[in-house]
């Protein structure tokens, strides 16, 4: 399915939900010629390597962009207490993730 996909990998022309696809599947390929005893091409190694990269570079692109947003909110909930506090409790939680 993703064969040819993984042979010539630009992840440019793919999102998010199809660079976890692609990258799933390409290590079940990697578990499968380690189950028969084979060394897995060095395509498939490096696609690996690459959509893993990928990956993490838009996770904390999306983690950002809700930090920010949370921020934003901070602003408007001055007056409501709880709802800031709920807040403040998100956006420690999304320093945490990256690792701030």
């Amino acid at each position: 399915m993703y064969l040819q996909q993984l042979k010539n990998l630009n992840v440019e022309r793919i999102d998010v939900d199809e660079a976890i696809a692609m990258a799933t599947w390409a290590r079940a390929s990697a578990n499968g010629y380690d189950h028969y005893g084979v060394t897995p091409p060095a395509w498939l190694t490096a696609a690996i390597e690459t959509l893993d990269a990928e990956i993490n570079r838009r996770r904390r692109d999306i983690l950002v962009a809700r930090k920010r947003e949370i921020e934003a909110n901070l602003t408007q909930l001055r007056t409501r207490e709880e709802r800031r506090h709920d807040a403040e409790a998100e956006l420690a939680r999304l320093n945490d993730a990256l690792g701030k």
